[in-house]
Protein backbone atom coordinates (compact mmCIF):
# COMPACT_ATOMS: atom_id res chain seq x y z
CA UNK A 1 0.00 0.00 0.00
CA UNK A 2 2.98 2.53 0.73
CA UNK A 3 3.92 2.47 -2.90
CA UNK A 4 0.52 2.50 -4.54
CA UNK A 5 -0.09 5.60 -2.12
CA UNK A 6 3.84 6.84 -3.20
CA UNK A 7 2.43 6.36 -7.36
CA UNK A 8 -0.75 7.69 -6.49
CA UNK A 9 1.12 11.13 -5.43
CA UNK A 10 3.67 11.37 -8.10
CA UNK A 11 2.25 14.54 -10.52
CA UNK A 12 0.06 15.69 -7.61
CA UNK A 13 0.77 19.22 -7.45
CA UNK A 14 -1.43 21.03 -4.64
CA UNK A 15 -3.05 24.19 -4.81
CA UNK A 16 -2.42 24.71 -0.88
CA UNK A 17 1.62 24.79 0.08
CA UNK A 18 1.20 25.54 3.59
CA UNK A 19 1.83 22.01 5.11
CA UNK A 20 1.39 21.31 9.37
CA UNK A 21 4.83 20.21 9.94
CA UNK A 22 6.71 20.72 6.41
CA UNK A 23 5.67 24.67 5.55
CA UNK A 24 6.72 24.91 1.65
CA UNK A 25 5.38 23.01 -1.22
CA UNK A 26 7.51 20.00 -2.41
CA UNK A 27 10.89 20.17 -4.22
CA UNK A 28 12.02 18.10 -6.86
CA UNK A 29 11.89 14.59 -6.48
CA UNK A 30 8.94 14.77 -3.17
CA UNK A 31 5.85 13.82 -3.23
CA UNK A 32 3.19 14.77 -0.93
CA UNK A 33 2.57 11.92 1.65
CA UNK A 34 0.34 10.86 4.76
CA UNK A 35 3.14 11.62 6.96
CA UNK A 36 2.91 9.31 10.30
CA UNK A 37 1.97 5.84 8.24
CA UNK A 38 1.89 3.26 10.84
CA UNK A 39 -0.43 0.13 12.24
CA UNK A 40 -1.95 3.34 14.01
CA UNK A 41 -3.05 5.19 10.98
CA UNK A 42 -3.87 2.09 8.76
CA UNK A 43 -7.65 0.50 8.43
CA UNK A 44 -7.60 -3.41 8.42
CA UNK A 45 -9.75 -5.62 7.18
CA UNK A 46 -9.98 -9.43 7.48
CA UNK A 47 -6.65 -8.82 8.79
CA UNK A 48 -5.27 -6.90 5.59
CA UNK A 49 -4.33 -3.47 4.97
CA UNK A 50 -6.98 -1.47 3.24
CA UNK A 51 -6.41 2.51 3.70
CA UNK A 52 -5.21 4.98 5.44
CA UNK A 53 -6.43 7.32 7.68
CA UNK A 54 -5.34 10.43 10.03
CA UNK A 55 -4.01 12.27 7.49
CA UNK A 56 -3.17 15.32 9.43
CA UNK A 57 0.53 15.21 9.31
CA UNK A 58 0.64 14.62 5.38
CA UNK A 59 3.23 16.81 3.34
CA UNK A 60 5.96 16.71 1.12
CA UNK A 61 8.73 13.92 1.37
CA UNK A 62 11.14 12.04 -0.31
CA UNK A 63 9.58 8.69 -1.17
CA UNK A 64 12.94 6.76 0.32
CA UNK A 65 12.52 8.68 3.59
CA UNK A 66 8.45 8.08 3.68
CA UNK A 67 9.20 4.56 3.40
CA UNK A 68 11.73 4.74 6.05
CA UNK A 69 9.66 5.68 8.11
CA UNK A 70 6.99 3.60 7.72
CA UNK A 71 9.62 1.13 7.88
CA UNK A 72 10.32 1.88 11.68
CA UNK A 73 6.46 1.43 12.28
CA UNK A 74 5.55 -1.50 10.42
CA UNK A 75 8.61 -4.27 10.67
CA UNK A 76 8.70 -2.12 13.59
CA UNK A 77 12.42 -1.54 13.87
CA UNK A 78 13.43 -1.02 17.83
CA UNK A 79 15.24 -3.07 20.46
CA UNK A 80 13.99 -6.52 21.55
CA UNK A 81 13.46 -5.62 25.03
CA UNK A 82 10.81 -2.50 23.54
CA UNK A 83 9.23 -5.16 21.21
CA UNK A 84 8.55 -7.69 24.28
CA UNK A 85 7.15 -4.95 25.73
CA UNK A 86 4.89 -3.95 22.46
CA UNK A 87 3.62 -7.46 23.40
CA UNK A 88 5.55 -9.13 20.40
CA UNK A 89 5.82 -12.91 22.23
CA UNK A 90 8.66 -13.95 20.30
CA UNK A 91 10.45 -11.13 19.22
CA UNK A 92 10.29 -11.02 15.39
CA UNK A 93 13.59 -11.40 13.49
CA UNK A 94 14.16 -7.10 12.54
CA UNK A 95 16.48 -7.66 9.85
CA UNK A 96 14.60 -10.08 8.25
CA UNK A 97 11.25 -8.60 8.33
CA UNK A 98 13.10 -5.31 7.18
CA UNK A 99 14.02 -7.06 3.93
CA UNK A 100 10.16 -8.47 3.48
CA UNK A 101 9.38 -4.45 3.98
CA UNK A 102 11.83 -3.40 1.86
CA UNK A 103 11.06 -6.26 -1.08
CA UNK A 104 7.36 -5.64 -0.84
CA UNK A 105 7.33 -1.63 -1.90
CA UNK A 106 9.98 -3.28 -4.92
CA UNK A 107 12.76 -1.18 -4.06
CA UNK A 108 15.52 -1.98 -6.74
CA UNK A 109 18.47 -1.35 -4.51
CA UNK A 110 17.75 -2.60 -0.65
CA UNK A 111 20.69 -1.25 0.65
CA UNK A 112 19.60 2.49 -0.32
CA UNK A 113 16.76 2.00 3.10
CA UNK A 114 19.39 2.39 5.68
CA UNK A 115 20.83 5.92 5.20
CA UNK A 116 17.18 6.61 4.68
CA UNK A 117 16.21 5.28 7.92
CA UNK A 118 18.77 7.54 9.89
CA UNK A 119 17.64 10.82 7.76
CA UNK A 120 13.96 10.14 8.33
CA UNK A 121 15.09 9.93 12.03
CA UNK A 122 16.78 13.31 11.70
CA UNK A 123 13.83 14.93 9.72
CA UNK A 124 11.91 13.75 12.70
CA UNK A 125 13.85 15.74 14.68
CA UNK A 126 13.92 18.89 12.43
CA UNK A 127 9.96 18.55 13.28
CA UNK A 128 9.77 18.70 16.55
CA UNK A 129 9.67 22.42 16.15
CA UNK A 130 6.44 22.37 14.50
CA UNK A 131 4.70 20.39 17.36
CA UNK A 132 2.87 21.80 20.24
CA UNK A 133 4.99 20.69 22.76
CA UNK A 134 6.87 22.76 25.56
CA UNK A 135 10.74 22.39 26.22
CA UNK A 136 10.25 19.58 28.57
CA UNK A 137 8.61 17.59 25.75
CA UNK A 138 11.08 18.63 23.12
CA UNK A 139 13.40 17.30 24.93
CA UNK A 140 11.71 13.77 25.58
CA UNK A 141 11.11 13.74 21.86
CA UNK A 142 14.62 14.10 20.88
CA UNK A 143 16.27 11.90 23.77
CA UNK A 144 13.78 9.34 21.93
CA UNK A 145 15.02 9.40 18.43
CA UNK A 146 18.33 9.86 19.91
CA UNK A 147 17.97 6.25 21.16
CA UNK A 148 16.19 5.06 18.19
CA UNK A 149 19.27 6.26 16.22
CA UNK A 150 21.68 4.41 18.57
CA UNK A 151 20.12 1.38 18.16
CA UNK A 152 20.01 2.28 14.23
CA UNK A 153 23.75 2.56 14.77
CA UNK A 154 24.40 -0.23 16.80
CA UNK A 155 22.33 -3.08 14.42
CA UNK A 156 23.37 -1.52 10.88
CA UNK A 157 25.56 -3.78 10.05
CA UNK A 158 23.42 -6.63 10.66
CA UNK A 159 20.13 -4.81 8.98
CA UNK A 160 22.66 -4.18 6.05
CA UNK A 161 23.95 -8.30 6.34
CA UNK A 162 19.87 -9.00 5.90
CA UNK A 163 19.43 -6.70 2.94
Amino acid sequence: MVRQLHEAARGYAPAHTEFRFRPYPPRAGEIVSHGDLGPWNTVYRDGLPVAFIDWDAAGPIDPLLDLAAAAWAFVPLAPPEQLREAGFSPVPDVPARLRLFVDAYGISDRHTILPALHRCKLLAAERIKYHPVNAAGAADALEHIARELRWLHAMTLELDGAL
